[in-house]
């Protein structure tokens, strides 16, 4: 058991897994798309990509987070986000459409069939007892190894979106 954590609803709230880092090989994972697909990091490209882990696409900071960096691409061509969240296929597919966010694919980590978290447990951001993911960035250049990793240490709240685009531009 990781002795990681964040704060969740004022209580500190363990993480499962110990994390990637900053300089780390970015770990495959399997996950599932709006349509019901499966995606892994493969399907993720190879040039400079963002992932980014929140709790519920549906509440207020994690649409911010979403809009943000969904409006951020597109002063940066040639970079992917992806939104990882535990809601289910349909909930994203909806939400984008409502939310117009075209330039961020939202990928749910919920495997019902399975049981697993493979993304969350991989890049060891799945809060262990509330069985959501925390919100973290990762900036992951073409080589697959993360160039830029931020724990937000109360979910919250956002990321640091000047240090993400300062560590984006860097690998441009």
């Amino acid at each position: 058991m990781s002795t990681r954590s964040v704060n969740w609803f004022g209580a500190a709230a363990p993480l499962v897994g110990n994390g990637v880092g900053v300089g780390a090989k970015a770990p495959d994972f399997t996950v599932t798309d709006a349509g019901f697909k499966p995606r892994s990091l493969a399907d993720s490209g190879k040039g400079v990509r963002v992932f980014a882990s929140v709790p519920s696409i549906d509440t207020g900071v994690c649409d911010l987070e979403t809009r943000r960096f969904d409006a951020e691409l597109e002063k940066l061509p040639g970079v992917s986000a992806f939104v990882v969240s535990m809601d289910m296929p349909p909930a994203l597919k909806r939400y984008c459409g409502a939310a117009n966010v075209t330039r961020v694919t939202c990928w749910s980590d919920f495997n019902r069939a399975h049981g697993e978290r493979s993304f969350g447990d991989a890049w060891g951001c799945r809060i262990r007892d509330a069985g959501l993911l925390a919100r973290a960035v990762w900036v992951v250049g073409p080589d697959d190894v993360v160039r830029h990793h931020e724990l937000v240490e109360n979910t919250g709240t956002q990321p640091d979106f000047d240090a993400v685009l300062a560590a984006i531009r860097k690998l441009l």
